[in-house]
């Protein structure tokens, strides 16, 4: 996570999801789990921060152990309303071998940006 994290949140007892704003950028660090338990929370936030003008987010899944269709389905809702409103992205980082299966196995790769380490990105 990067410094400069101005916000935490706890969104499940078993696994966390952290967020913070640097400059420009949202950033989203998954622990644990990210399933259907955390997923509309962390839907409501990414809402809350795209109505308040972020338009790049990152999330950081170097410490998340699986994700399932809920999840992956919440962060494709991020990206596609970011495509809608004609600028932004949502990076993945830090994405590991099975993670990258599960999300380019739903087409998922065709609307984030993946990236197997955090260096590229913003």
């Amino acid at each position: 996570m990067p410094f400069g994290l101005v916000s935490f949140k706890e969104l499940t007892v078993d696994s966390s999801i952290q967020v913070g704003v640097r400059g420009p950028t949202i950033w989203v660090k998954v622990e644990g789990k990210g399933s259907f338990l955390n997923s509309g929370n962390l839907k409501e936030f990414a809402r809350e921060m795209l109505d308040r003008g972020y338009r790049e987010f990152v999330v950081d899944l170097a410490g998340c152990a699986m994700m399932d269709s809920t999840f992956m389905g919440t962060m494709a809702s991020v990206a596609l309303r970011l495509k809608e409103l004609g600028r932004g992205h949502l990076h993945i980082v830090h994405c590991g071998n099975r993670s990258q299966e599960l999300l380019s196995g739903l087409g998922l790769d065709q609307i984030f940006d993946i990236h197997a380490n955090g260096a590229r990105a913003p």
